[in-house]
């Protein structure tokens, strides 16, 4: 036990108090430091730009959350969320789960939030097309919900064309093509659903249209990217309610199913790998986005505003 006289701390306390010292004063100068730059902003007549970026689980953001750079997790409950600053822009990613109910929740919780400039959701999808191999990375220029007792005649669907602009030049120097996005309740047959989506090249998903139409209803620009993470042949061979609890993939529920059903190791391990090839891409192309100039960034945003006011983002009704 270390005992210290009276105004004389030992080297134990001495270096708690020094410790202290040296990080409540790095806390101050990072807060003094955002202060002077949003005060750089306002004097400059610069807002500062404010982008919601969206993935519903850990392994769609991992390559661009978790590997340097400046991004810093800022909350854990109810959702995982993290933060990256720069001078003139703060982007916000929310992780928030899986399916329909999830996503609901989720965009609830972040409408009680001051709106952001811009929403960017991004993720995986299954390939409805030969033309989407595994790793490709679409932009979503449609969205609509398809539920499996539905008549496929009538569908409701939210356009939203791509005019030429900052936005469609970004995907073409990357080799990123527009696609239609298929939002199902539960993953379903790729070359069963494929039939009813013959006219545009398509990708299957569990969450954009609902937030495709959160975004419309907030008049807030939308943006959606995915990664094929498995192909128009391959098939999702496990039931993900057996894995998930609340839209998230359980490991304990993972290791019990392969207990009584091992031989689906095998289709795991190559899932896993599928999805570790969509995820790099997926990253590669998100990061280049937030790097974009902001001049560029709301130019984009004025280009889908223009956009919206002349109907090329609305509400129709699909016939096939």
């Amino acid at each position: 036990m270390m005992f210290c006289q009276a105004g004389k701390p030992g080297k134990k306390y001495q270096f708690v108090i020094n410790y202290e010292k040296h990080f409540l004063g790095s806390i101050r100068a990072n807060k003094m430091r955002e202060h002077a730059r949003r005060r750089a902003c306002r004097l400059d007549g610069v807002s500062m730009l404010k982008i919601l970026l969206l993935a519903a689980l850990p392994e769609e953001h991992r390559y661009l959350t978790g590997h340097g750079g400046q991004w810093r997790r800022i909350c854990r409950r109810p959702y995982a969320v993290f933060r990256s600053s720069s001078g003139d822009s703060e982007v916000t990613l929310v992780e928030t789960g899986m399916g329909k109910e999830t996503i609901g929740q989720a965009l609830g919780w972040a409408a009680n939030m001051a709106l952001p400039d811009i929403i960017i959701s991004f993720g995986f999808g299954g390939s409805l097309t030969e033309a989407f191999p595994v790793g490709q990375v679409a932009v979503g220029a449609g969205y609509l919900h398809w539920e499996r007792d539905q008549v496929p005649a009538l569908r409701e669907k939210i356009r939203a064309e791509l005019a030429d602009g900052v936005m469609l030049n970004f995907c073409q120097a990357r080799n990123v093509p527009i696609a239609q996005i298929v939002t199902v309740d539960r993953p379903q047959p790729k070359q069963m659903l494929s039939r009813y989506f013959e006219d545009v090249p398509s990708i299957m998903d569990m969450e954009s249209y609902f937030i495709a139409r959160f975004a419309r209803e907030q008049g807030v620009p939308f943006f959606c990217f995915r990664a094929i993470s498995d192909g128009f042949r391959q098939e999702i061979e496990f039931d993900l309610d057996e894995i998930t609890t609340d839209g998230r993939v359980c490991i304990a529920k993972v290791l019990v199913l392969l207990a009584r059903k091992p031989a689906l190791s095998k289709a795991f391990y190559h899932s896993w790998k599928r999805s570790v090839r969509a995820g790099r891409e997926l990253a590669e192309i998100v990061s280049a986005l937030l790097d974009m100039r902001a001049s560029e960034m709301q130019q984009m945003i004025h280009e889908y505003h223009s956009n919206h006011s002349k109907g090329a983002d609305e509400i129709t009704m699909n016939r096939s």
